[in-house]
């Protein structure tokens, strides 16, 4: 029997609450400095590959990259990452036609993790504000699509909490590209 329109639009509403209440327990969490971090040796591209599954973009991203070894929190790197790969797909405009970019690499002693997307970006005086709580871009592109302001908030903490940084630039040509920096 096929499920009917309303029940499947209240089926995704009790999902976003859901998912807002973890993020603002997260939020609670991290800011109560309430997680340890617990480092071990890691496959950098294995662990993109695994919260790009667990975000659901493996068939709207184009990985790219080699293997090797990092040093981090493996729970603290992926729901950070999960966090920055659901914002580059919500507003990066990520489809399998038209794939975001996901590339791994080292550069001197850090990881880099970088995602470019095609969306229509964010504006040059707005830019410096990506990352903060409640935050969202104040477009009227932006207004037709959900969100909350705390995906990259809990990213950056996140990030930083492991020791490394969330950097955002715009895209020549349009879309941002986001990049994680992390300590080898």
């Amino acid at each position: 029997e096929e499920i009917p329109e309303t029940v499947k639009e209240m089926l995704q509403d009790v999902m976003r609450l859901r998912s807002l209440v973890a993020n603002m327990l997260m939020v609670s969490k991290i800011e109560a400095d309430a997680l340890e971090v617990m480092p071990a040796p890691l496959n950098a591209a294995t662990e993109v590959r695994r919260a790009l599954s667990r975000a659901e973009a493996s068939s709207s991203v184009q990985f790219s990259g080699a293997a090797f070894e990092i040093r981090t929190d493996a729970e603290l790197l992926h729901t950070a990452l999960v966090e920055v790969f659901k914002n580059a797909l919500l507003h990066g405009e990520a489809t399998p036609e038209k794939p975001a970019a996901v590339r791994i690499e080292r550069s001197g002693a850090e990881c880099r993790i970088t995602i470019e997307d095609n969306g229509p970006g964010v504006p040059v005086d707005q830019l410096h504000r990506l990352g903060e709580k409640y935050f969202r871009v104040d477009s009227s592109l932006m207004y037709a699509r959900r969100g909350t302001g705390l995906g990259l908030y809990i990213a950056r903490l996140l990030i930083t909490k492991i020791g490394g940084r969330l950097l955002f630039e715009r895209r020549q040509g349009g879309g941002m590209v986001c990049t994680v920096c992390l300590p080898l």
